[in-house]
């Protein structure tokens, strides 16, 4: 479950069968996990966000390892569910960088850098794997990628967007993108649609070239959301 809530404000969590839980945090980046939590039956807990003193919306992500029942939610003044979905999601500069990688300063990325791949001649592929390894619950998956490019006259394909399955190991699902299709300013790119990830398999995102690339790449964040779901704002 996935919440927006104000500085300084709190929720109310109470579930029937309670459990283990992880509690996210982020504010312009992605929630990052932030505590293990242990969430007793039919009994009411708080979760408190920062104050910072100025007027912001956290991002608030509560994860379980194991279905809780039912759970009620209650809220402060301007506090809202974002999706009830099982939503994956990660900065690209976050990533395990290889030599043709770098994080860069990008004012238009959303936490304000980015993943840059760069020209130059690589024999081998350069990956950037990225984002906690997260074991998915069962379904099916689309994947979003948001990229952008330094020049869109490229027509060849250049740049592996995708899932990384880490016990296969393997793709579990990619494209093959060129400059051309994807532009100069940043969007969000389906690069994979109704994936169904192996119960009990963690998965990662994935960014990877060979050879010289036409332009700069820019990887700016990714997220795996239930099948179906509208390209994240």
């Amino acid at each position: 479950m996935n919440f927006r809530v104000g500085d300084g404000q709190s929720i109310a969590l109470q579930s029937t069968l309670g459990g283990d839980a992880v509690l996210y945090l982020g504010f312009l980046a992605p929630p990052n996990a932030l505590e293990h939590v242990q969430l007793m039956p039919a009994t009411r807990q708080l979760v408190y966000l920062p104050d910072t003193g100025t007027p912001i919306v956290w991002q608030l992500r509560l994860t379980t390892a194991a279905p809780l029942g039912t759970v009620r939610v209650c809220g402060g003044v301007g506090g809202q569910i974002a999706t009830s979905a099982n939503t994956i999601g990660a900065e690209a500069r976050s990533g395990s960088l290889d030599p043709g990688w770098s994080s860069v300063v990008d004012p238009t990325a959303r936490g304000g850098r980015a993943a840059r791949a760069s020209g130059g001649t690589f024999v081998s592929w350069e990956v950037n794997m990225f984002g906690t390894p997260t074991m998915p619950r069962a379904g099916a998956y689309d994947v979003w990628y948001r990229v952008r490019v330094g020049s869109s006259a490229g027509h060849s394909p250049e740049m592996l967007l995708g899932v990384w399955d880490d016990q296969a190991p393997g793709s579990l699902g990619s494209n093959l993108y060129q400059p051309d299709q994807i532009g100069t300013a940043y969007l969000w790119v389906k690069v994979a649609a109704g994936i169904v990830p192996t119960p009990g398999h963690n998965v990662q995102f994935i960014a990877a070239f060979m050879g010289r690339l036409s332009t700069d790449w820019y990887i700016d964040s990714a997220v795996m959301v239930p099948s179906g779901s509208t390209a994240p704002l």
